[in-house]
């Protein structure tokens, strides 16, 4: 709590799995979970709001969609997620892995 370094980790896979076939949602809440924020699209929409460009903006949902890659080795690294003060102060995380067609938009 209180920082806004990046939530990293790793996935335990079952027999037979691939890690190109799975993805991550990235979920916090601030409020004793009333309310769960999905921080997976947080680099792709601060990235977006920083360029100042609309399009760049509009088109952070579709980027949304990719969730928190999981790599060759099975670890996950999600940066940049912080949009407001709650999500550094947030004391509950959960973490979902997800097939890699799950649609996040």
């Amino acid at each position: 709590m209180g920082d806004g370094g990046a939530v990293a980790g790793w996935v335990e896979p079952d027999a037979g799995m691939q890690p190109r076939d799975w993805k991550l949602a990235v979920l916090t809440s601030a409020d004793g979970g009333a309310t769960w924020w999905d921080k997976s699209h947080g680099p792709y929409l601060n990235a977006a709001k920083r360029s100042g460009d609309p399009q760049a903006i509009a088109n952070a949902a579709q980027l949304q969609n990719a969730g928190v890659v999981v790599q060759a080795d099975w670890s996950f690294r999600l940066e940049d997620f912080a949009g407001d003060y709650n999500d550094l102060n947030s004391p509950l995380w959960r973490a979902y892995l997800l097939p890699s067609t799950f649609d996040m938009r």
